[in-house]
């Protein structure tokens, strides 16, 4: 597995807002978009009763997770995410029987002798993947290690980085 998508049922979403407020399948309006985005309700309106909808709240977040799938989980195309070679998902309930899928994703490997080739013809210098940020929080600097502590000499393939190798 080369990466987990977890996606979540929520309450305050704006198409559940209109369902609770004027019916099953109600369009969103601009103010109740607003109203989710900001996470502020107006001072006279009470908090809807959610707990009544439950037929509405899994409608929600199936058409939602669907929407998803279809934008960020096209097995070998090219997607925001990278390129999925396969993906798996399960929904569960939380506690609180709120709805979330967990989605499992495998990227396509990138080979990058096969990229460098490439680049080499196109006349461009070899791929380098991008340097990590430094953290510059206090308590992150290098520490010693104790002397009794044994460490491996770290081979060139050690560390599978998908973020880097997975084809996008």
């Amino acid at each position: 597995m080369s990466a987990m998508v977890t996606i979540t049922a929520n309450d305050s979403c704006s198409e559940m807002l209109a369902s609770v407020r004027r019916g099953p399948f109600a369009e969103s309006m601009p103010d109740e978009r607003l109203e989710y985005l900001l996470s502020t309700k107006p001072a006279q309106k009470e908090r809807p009763r959610f707990e009544e909808h439950a037929l509405e709240h899994v409608l929600s977040f199936q058409r939602r997770v669907h929407a998803v799938k279809q934008q960020f989980f096209k097995r070998g195309k090219k997607t925001p995410l990278g390129r999925l070679s396969e993906w798996w998902d399960r929904t569960e309930a939380q506690m609180r029987a709120a709805l979330h899928a967990h989605i499992l994703c495998w990227f396509r490997v990138r080979d990058l002798r096969a990229l460098d080739e490439k680049r080499k013809a196109e006349g461009k210098a070899p791929y380098e993947p991008l340097k990590s940020i430094p953290r510059t929080a206090p308590g992150v600097g290098p520490r010693q290690r104790p002397v009794e502590q044994v460490v491996e000499p770290a081979s060139e393939f050690q560390e599978f980085d998908a973020y880097h190798k997975a084809r996008r």
